[in-house]
Parts: C-alpha cells; sequence; structure tokens
C-alpha cells in the first residue's frame, strides 16, 4: 500500500510516560519510531520501543510542538 506514495515517512509514538511505580503520567520523554522511506537502503538502528528506551534515546524535544516540526522538515 505504501509504494503508492513517491516518499512518506510514517512515526508511532506514545502519549505519556507513565511508571508504574506512579500510576499516573509523568514528564518523562516517550517512546517514538520514524520511518523514513529514502532511507529504506541504511541499516536499521534497532533500540526496542519501551518507556525505557526513551529515556536513553538520541533524539529529544523539551517542547511537544518542536516533535512535529522536525518530523515534517
Amino acid at each position: 500500500m505504501m509504494k503508492a506514495f513517491e516518499d512518506y515517512s510514517l512515526m508511532v509514538v506514545t502519549d505519556h510516560f507513565t511508571p508504574i511505580s506512579r500510576m499516573t503520567h509523568t514528564r518523562e520523554p516517550v517512546p517514538m519510531a520514524v520511518y523514513r522511506s529514502g532511507d529504506a537502503a541504511r541499516k536499521p538502528r534497532v533500540r526496542g520501543f519501551s518507556e525505557r528506551t526513551a529515556l536513553d534515546g538520541e533524539v529529544g524535544f523539551p517542547k511537544g510542538d518542536e516533535l512535529m516540526t522536525w518530523f515534517l522538515r
């Protein structure tokens, strides 16, 4: 289905960090995964998709609206 589009990007992201110990939403980074069709020839970086891997991630955004600006570039 996605082959019908020339270039595309896909992002999967959670809405809130929710540690079991706190049993409520907190302000820590949330996991996200991004796939860009132009990167298909690159070796994928697989780090997992969890709240723990989000804490160690290489891309972070102090303000949520910065995420979409980065993604749409």
